[in-house]
């Protein structure tokens, strides 16, 4: 506490006894200032008191400020510091009447109590039970009471929604228990194929090898081979037909040809008892023979560059080449009611396969030109040519 004391009319040491009084009860040490109004300082310790000698008023620093605590009247201090406590019956600091409400108000907070809570779910109905100096007592609030919509504040966490977008929600789409497609992956590598027309994969989607015959080419080799087969059944009884007319018309004709036949037959049987070698019959039909241990005789040759000419009408059906030199193939037989199957055999070099031109007016199964270019691989073609039609297939290739 401030030491400065100084003896005025108002203020003496009964004043320090007070004050020495307040510190006692609060525990803490109050500092005093005694002058007039201009010797107050701008600020002070919290709690400091300023007693002006000017004007007898008493100010306090708190916080930030001076605070006007006492007024300007002269300050009885001795009344002051022989007041006593109040109690029931006797005025003190505080007046009797209100010490025994303040009595009454710590007696009753002791004697009240509150029981186990119940709750009604029908009637929304929560009751407390209350005791009070010894009587006990129900209290039910009612937790039904509602507030009207104007009181509630809505935020992102609650809002009111209306009837009409429950109606739109509700005939919402389920959601859908399937990834949908993704167009950006379908016939692209790691991603899936897609359906024709027909709902099937088309054959460019498929990992097939080349040499797989499809079913496309399959049908077209089963169409051709029922045209052919009609064409060789429309030969045979053309000349049928021509034969029975020849009968009818010439039956001379007839008699003389079959005598010579007859010659013919007992020639070639005899040159071939004699002389094995190989029948020509050129020109001639040959109905019904009956071949044993047949087998064709091949052509073995080189593919040395330029045009190698394949001519089965004189030279032969079979051909076994060895490519060693660019080549490009040229196919001719005669244009008439006859039919000629061709096989090349062509077998590529181990360290520089060439390149093979085919003929341009060949119809190849499922418009697939061979390229018969790996190298050391050996290549099965196969041609089929009836007068001008020319067709043409790779029947396989071997390593």
């Amino acid at each position: 506490m401030a030491d400065e004391r100084k003896p005025i009319s108002v203020i003496d040491d009964t004043f320090y006894q007070v004050i020495d009084r307040l510190n006692h009860l609060i525990g803490n040490t109050v500092d005093v200032l005694i002058g007039e109004d201009s010797a107050r300082p701008a600020t002070a310790l919290e709690g400091t008191l300023f007693i002006s000698t000017t004007n007898n008023m008493i100010q306090q620093y708190r916080g930030t400020s001076w605070v006007l605590v006492g007024g300007a009247e002269t300050v009885d201090w001795n009344d002051v510091v022989n007041k006593v406590k109040a109690s029931a019956t006797v005025d003190g600091l505080m007046s009797k009447e209100n010490f025994s409400k303040l009595q009454n108000i710590a007696n009753n907070a002791n004697d009240f109590g509150v029981g186990q809570p119940t709750w009604d779910p029908d009637t929304k109905l929560l009751s407390l039970l209350f005791s009070r100096n010894g009587s006990f007592q129900y209290v039910d609030i009612d937790m039904a009471h509602s507030h009207p919509a104007s009181e509630v504040v809505e935020d992102p966490t609650k809002r009111f929604v209306t009837d009409d977008q429950i109606t739109t929600w509700d005939a919402k789409q389920n959601a859908i228990p399937y990834t949908p497609e993704d167009a950006s992956k379908k016939d692209v590598p790691n991603g899936y194929a897609g359906l024709n027309g027909s709902g099937k994969v088309p054959a460019t989607n498929l990992d097939l090898p080349s040499n797989l015959e499809t079913t496309t080419g399959s049908q077209a080799k089963a169409t051709q081979a029922v045209a052919d087969a009609k064409v060789y059944t429309d030969q045979v009884a053309s000349a049928a037909l021509q034969r029975v007319e020849q009968v009818d018309a010439a039956a001379t004709t007839k008699a003389n040809t079959a005598e010579q036949n007859a010659k013919d037959y007992a020639d070639l049987n005899k040159v071939a008892k004699s002389d094995p070698g190989p029948l020509d019959f050129a020109g001639k039909d040959v109905t019904r023979p009956t071949i044993n241990r047949y087998n064709e005789k091949t052509f073995v040759g080189n593919l040395t560059g330029g045009i190698f000419t394949i001519n089965p009408s004189t030279t032969s059906n079979v051909y076994r080449l060895t490519a060693t030199s660019n080549t490009e193939f040229n196919i001719t037989a005669p244009l008439d009611n006859t039919t000629y199957s061709v096989t090349l055999i062509i077998t590529q070099s181990e360290t520089t396969p060439v390149t093979i031109t085919w003929p341009a007016d060949i119809k190849w199964a499922d418009k697939e030109v061979p390229a018969v270019t790996r190298g050391g691989a050996t290549y099965v073609v196969t041609f089929l040519i009836s007068g001008a039609l020319k067709l043409g297939w790779l029947s396989g290739e071997f390593m």
